[in-house]
């Protein structure tokens, strides 16, 4: 009796420990959706706003040599693997955003991907750190999970 006792204590030991990991395998899956901030900086020399989905190394070095052309040293590009996921980039110059990890997913469809970034209004005084320091254009950069889906950009009003 003492010995069913103890390997049913064990089973159930063993039994427990199995479904703690697979509940934490299933809430680690939807951060892997998730947009990651990977870069970021007050300048990035853009004329206008625009945005970008970058699938390749030579175009993000491309990025990164644009930016760095008025930057000693310039700013090291960062290290992506393009065959499990997409960059998106935000050059921002006539528009201020809230934040720096704001870009998200507006809607998504079979076919496309919303994705928006909150701005702030033009009346409000920025009294951050990054507006004393003369913000002119940012630029952010995130990294997604590769998708076949068509990438496009909507500023949250």
């Amino acid at each position: 009796m003492g010995r069913s006792f103890y390997f049913l204590i064990i089973v159930t030991i063993m039994l427990s420990c199995n479904g703690q990991k697979k509940m934490a395998a299933n809430q680690d899956a939807p951060n892997e959706e998730k947009m990651i901030l990977v870069d970021q900086n007050n300048y990035s020399g853009a004329d206008s706003t625009e945005t970008m989905v970058i699938t390749n190394v030579k175009a993000l070095k491309s990025f990164y040599s644009r930016i760095n052309r008025t930057r000693k040293p310039g700013l090291p590009v960062p290290e992506i693997d393009f065959s499990k996921s997409t960059v998106v980039v935000l050059c921002s110059s006539d528009e201020n955003y809230v934040g720096t990890e704001g870009l998200s997913v507006l809607n998504e469809t079979d076919t496309e991907i919303v994705l928006g970034m909150e701005k702030t209004k033009k009346n409000e005084t920025d009294t951050s750190p990054s507006s004393a320091n003369g913000q002119v254009s940012p630029f952010f950069v995130y990294k997604m999970p590769l998708t076949e889906k068509k990438v496009s950009f909507e500023p949250i009003k």
